[in-house]
């Protein structure tokens, strides 16, 4: 089956890869101006690209879309910790708290750890606390300070998702 016909800028845009800090920007300003108007946060993916030019597809982004719309970067645990670390300084410098967290930038709760511990950013995931266990040992290590819920299949089921819920 073909893909759907784009209805608009936004669609066009988000089918086609973002390969340098130009197509980030056209993507992000089509977004907020056809799909999203209001929007606050913007999740972005990351992981794909070397990090220098994923930080200045970010940079490039951040002032596009102006300070009162956040990015959240997810690399989806796609980094070692030298890089993230060096990743996240320089993107929390240039941008301040348009960053509010970021999401998964190394595998696993130790590495997490390390990476919050050396930056300060607040970290999310839903990829290295995927159960109720692995959340208890995550925050206990504070690998994550924001809690993304998971998969209810997961977690455990529902009543262990709304448990994590009041975390």
């Amino acid at each position: 089956a073909r893909p759907p016909k784009p209805r608009n800028e936004f669609d066009a845009l988000r089918a086609a890869p973002v390969l340098d800090a130009a197509s980030g920007v056209r993507l992000a300003q089509a977004g907020v101006a056809h799909r999203m108007p209001g929007v606050k946060l913007v999740k972005w993916k990351l992981g794909v690209l070397a990090p220098r030019e994923e930080l200045a597809v970010m940079l490039a982004v951040a002032e596009a879309l102006g300070p009162q719309i956040q990015i959240v970067p997810d690399p989806n645990a796609a980094w070692d910790n030298e890089t993230a670390i060096g990743f996240i300084r320089e993107l929390k410098g240039a941008i301040g708290d348009q960053l509010p967290y970021f999401e998964d930038p190394v595998p696993g709760r130790d590495n997490m750890a390390i990476v919050h511990r050396e930056t300060g950013v607040p970290l999310a995931t839903n990829m290295c606390a995927a159960n109720f266990a692995e959340h208890e040992d995550a925050r206990r290590k504070q690998a994550i300070q924001i809690t993304l819920g998971g998969d209810c299949h997961y977690i455990g089921g529902s009543d262990e998702a709304v448990r994590l819920s009041h975390w």
